[in-house]
């Protein structure tokens, strides 16, 4: 196993995060003609999870270059508060909301879920992945480090 020279973290192929195995999820949710491979977000939250910042930096980067990817890391998020707290508190669906710590593009991704029909039939998500598609890149990343800790809290919360 090898480790990267400035933090001497262990790194290469053997080195993995794999206490969240995901595998993929039906792009037609999103309007999409492929799979979702939800593989780079399973690696995302593990490295998140073992505080693993260089594997973790280089999963945000793969999961915010890929609208869907992004969209269904935003997804769990929703998801994992609607299962443990009955859903997303006004803080994180208000733009206005005058104390909140949700990205702002977070927020509005959060607030527009809300208004969709719930469902994980064809062209469900649509609308998200759209939104998702018109952040630049560095709004993208943001949003979904920001989803990040919201969802490792969820995944702490004892069960």
């Amino acid at each position: 196993m090898s480790s990267t020279p400035d933090s001497g973290q262990p790194t290469g192929p053997e080195h993995v995060h794999g206490r969240y195995r995901m595998t993929e999820v039906n792009g037609s949710l999103y309007g999409l003609n492929r799979p979702v491979s939800l593989v780079p977000i399973g690696q995302l939250v593990g490295a998140s999870l073992e505080g693993c910042g260089p594997c973790q930096a280089a999963a945000l980067d793969t999961v915010a270059a890929d609208p869907a990817l992004a969209a269904r890391l935003c997804d769990l998020v929703g998801t994992g508060y609607q299962l443990r707290l009955g859903g997303l508190p006004p803080t994180m669906t208000d733009p206005d909301h005058p104390v909140s710590q949700v990205h702002p593009q977070l927020r509005r991704y959060f607030a527009l879920g809300c208004t969709l029909r719930t469902g994980e039939g064809p062209n469900a998500r649509v609308p998200l992945y759209e939104f998702m598609c018109g952040l630049d890149l560095a709004e993208r990343r943001a949003a979904c480090d920001n989803a990040l800790d919201f969802l490792t809290g969820i995944l702490a919360l004892p069960w």
